[in-house]
């Protein structure tokens, strides 16, 4: 007799496992395991894979073959939307066993990702995973392009029009280049005058591609096109004053150099008036031996990288150094520091 809606039907434990033998055994994607290095982790370039098992509701591996399927996205850090790369994921999903199914892939593009896995079109329990591509270290280093015939090279910015900003140490001038490396403009000559360098160093930009440079013992501030806006220092240890300035960076609109042969950080507002002084010669917490660059992280802790000292110290945006995060001995092998000096 047909059912109504409207009424209950009981069945026994007995019927209910009759039924579910006669059905045959289940699996949904919600049932699904997955395991493996590619759910959190993997390298541009290198393969790296994920497993899929099929269980059914009880847990027991399923034997029977289902449709699995995958795909990883690309997380763009901007906007936080995702890219689907149909070739770039090179994705591919084959079956080891009735119950096992293997997800390979191999990114082409760092930064984070969203790896989909699919059983029967449903998203398995857990995905999408976020998986953190790194770039492959075999390419690090590996030069893409190179520049020739510049007067020993020491400093280099970069542009809001990603021109590329070289200071040239015994070319006693400034060369800029575009993206492709070919020289665009040169300015600077060999003298005393304010608007002349000597042996230029460190070099920097700031948002509006002003273009900062250490020169002997003095500071120029430059339009992008080279023409001087203000020089400030001479030979010195006051405020101000210079001994062989090296490194220089911008942080929170105020200009940070590395005052070398005095040991210290001068610090410096945009239009290069004082802030404050960091640092003294020694080997303390807060002291320098020959400070040669300094760089920010985007948390604002500062780290400097020493000569004598070998050792790079990290401390807060707010002055004194608390802490040196490692620290280098000399020497030619891995985390060894030879020189600080270009």
């Amino acid at each position: 007799m047909r059912q109504r809606e409207t009424e209950l039907v009981l069945a026994t434990d007995r019927e209910i496992a009759l039924l579910q033998q006669q059905l045959g055994e289940k699996s949904a994607s919600y049932t699904c395991q997955v395991s493996g290095p590619g759910l959190t982790s993997a390298t541009v370039n290198q393969p790296t894979h994920v497993l899929v098992q099929l269980t059914d509701s009880s847990g027991r591996p399923y034997s029977l073959p289902l449709n699995v399927t995958a795909q990883l996205e690309l997380v763009s850090k901007a906007t936080r939307t995702t890219t689907k790369w149909p070739n770039e994921s090179r994705v591919s999903v084959a079956m080891t066993s009735p119950s096992q199914y293997e997800v390979s892939y191999t990114p082409v593009s760092r930064g984070q990702h969203k790896l989909h896995v699919q059983v029967n079109d449903r998203e398995i329990n857990g995905s999408p995973f976020t998986v953190t591509v790194y770039p492959d270290p075999r390419q690090l280093g590996h030069p893409v392009r190179t520049v020739t015939g510049l007067a020993r090279p020491y400093g280099i910015a970069f542009n809001s029009h990603q021109e590329m900003i070289v200071s040239e140490c015994l070319g006693h001038g400034v060369s800029i280049f575009d993206i492709r490396g070919q020289k665009i403009r040169t300015f600077g000559s060999c003298g005393d005058s304010p608007d002349q360098m000597e042996y230029p160093a460190g070099i920097a930009t700031d948002d509006t591609d002003n273009i900062y440079v250490c020169s002997q013992h003095k500071l120029q501030k430059f339009t992008s096109s080279g023409e001087l806006i203000i020089c400030i220092g001479r030979r010195g240890s006051k405020e101000g004053e210079f001994y062989e300035p090296c490194g220089v960076t911008l942080y929170d609109n105020q200009v940070y150099v590395c005052d070398r042969d005095n040991h210290r950080i001068q610090v410096f507002d945009l239009d290069l008036n004082f802030v404050q002084s960091i640092g003294s010669h020694g080997k303390g917490r807060s002291q320098f031996n020959a400070p040669h660059d300094v760089k920010f992280d985007t948390a604002g802790n500062m780290y400097v990288a020493e000569y004598s000292n070998r050792e790079s110290a990290s401390n807060g945006h707010q002055w004194p150094i608390h802490t040196s995060i490692w620290s280098g001995r000399r020497g030619k092998t891995a985390w060894a520091i030879r020189s600080s000096y270009c």
